[in-house]
């Protein structure tokens, strides 16, 4: 089978001085090869999958990239009874929760999975490390991954869930490297940190036949130490964040409606603390995602933005500017695959922006050929921060934004 693939998405609107024109694309081509044996109680398989991206971005300036990357993936299952036992390593893509908020992408990872089908329980203990540069599994260097530990699991027979996701992330920075001397400043100096991810995820089954029920919450916490030699004192920046959505979805048989909205709160930081959520390496779908304006966090750009911008390259801060979203969306089915969905949000980004946007979406959805396309247009009104007198004053304009998104894929 061979895979070919394009995202692509473009941002007009405001002032030159919020950023907005800007566009990014990225082209993506995977031949896969698969080899499997099976018998009654055993199931060994091994996929790989050469990969050529071709990415291009324009913020500011132009920059043009191309690589090969590979996915490597073998798998092993063992079944007895109810039971079943499994491994599977290699490189590949990897998600861990609904939608695409902590992780949601390329890793070199092991995970063992034990299964319980009786009892609806799946456990499953992994290892895996990956880098923000997005850098192919050639280009990286031993000591610069972020490594992470821990587990998953998922219960599927709760009375009136229909399924519990919990997993546990200790997440491991690269060892710091600084060189210096007096002819240039520091180089590829990394602060070392550990942060523990937590997240609980869970649906429930449909009440009435039309409605049910998706939450989730995620936590960080953890500390960088930002000294940069041994014989420095220790200098721990320590941080704690957390991430909350809630869904409800009614869901009939030619449309479907879903009210809900998703909250990451701000704290009052100090020299030692930063606040807030983010993710490792994600691609949100969730209240529009990438179609979103508001969600994106797309003028001049934050601290640090909860959901990254595609081919987004930046190391994982916990500078935190509060995030409030409401949303209302309706899906329409039509033949052939065909759906249409309207969403309305309405987000506040603590001293950055506050503003409304309307996202039509239309995609099709089959075996061999998917496309999805969208168009956003955002009524903001900016929050300026300026100082006068030794005083913080805030002045607000009005400004409208259009967002432009399409990804499509095909397989033959």
């Amino acid at each position: 089978e061979n895979y070919l693939q394009n995202r692509f998405y473009s941002q007009r609107g405001g002032n030159p001085s919020d950023i907005a024109g800007k566009y990014a694309n990225q082209l993506y081509a995977s031949p896969e090869f698969t080899g499997i044996y099976k018998n009654s109680s055993k199931e060994i398989s091994v996929i790989f999958s050469p990969n050529v991206f071709f990415r291009e971005t324009v913020n500011l300036e132009k920059q043009s990239s191309a690589k090969m990357d590979s996915e490597f993936l073998i798998f092993a299952q063992l079944s007895k009874s109810e039971n079943k036992f499994s491994v599977q390593a290699g490189r590949g893509f990897q998600r861990f929760d609904s939608y695409g908020i902590f992780f949601s992408n390329f890793a070199n990872f092991i995970e063992l999975k034990f299964q319980n089908e009786k009892l609806g329980f799946v456990v499953s203990p992994i290892f895996f490390e990956f880098n923000y540069q997005n850098k192919s599994m050639l280009e990286n260097k031993i000591g610069t991954q972020q490594k992470a530990y821990g587990f998953s699991t998922l219960f599927q027979k709760i009375p009136a869930l229909k399924t519990v996701n919990f997993f546990y992330f200790h997440l491991l920075e690269p060892i710091q490297v600084s060189e210096k001397n007096f002819l240039r400043e520091d180089v590829n100096f990394f602060p070392r940190g550990n942060f523990d991810y937590a997240t609980l995820e869970l649906k429930t089954r449909n009440f009435f036949s039309y409605l049910n029920i998706e939450s989730g919450l995620f936590h960080v916490q953890g500390k960088r130490n930002l000294k940069e030699f041994f014989y420095q004192r220790d200098n721990f920046i320590s941080t704690r964040g957390n991430l909350i959505y809630l869904l409800a979805n009614f869901e009939f048989d030619l449309v479907q409606f879903r009210f809900g909205g998703l909250y990451k709160p701000v704290k009052n930081k100090n020299r030692n603390e930063e606040n807030g959520y983010s993710g490792l390496l994600n691609d949100s779908r969730i209240f529009g995602g990438k179609s979103s304006f508001l969600l994106q966090e797309s003028i001049q750009k934050p601290e640090s933005e909860t959901f990254r911008e595609l081919n987004s390259t930046e190391s994982l801060r916990f500078n935190s500017n509060g995030l409030k979203l409401l949303n209302f969306s309706t899906n329409f089915n039509f033949k052939y695959g065909i759906s249409a969905t309207l969403i309305f949000n309405r987000g506040i980004l603590y001293n950055i922006y506050s503003g409304y946007e309307s996202i039509l979406q239309v995609g099709h959805s089959q075996d061999q050929f998917y496309f999805l396309g969208s168009i956003t247009r955002a009524d903001v009104k900016l929050l300026k921060t300026e100082r006068s007198y030794n005083e913080i004053q805030l002045e607000s304009r009005s400004a409208e934004f259009w967002r432009f998104y399409f990804s499509a894929g095909l397989r033959f």
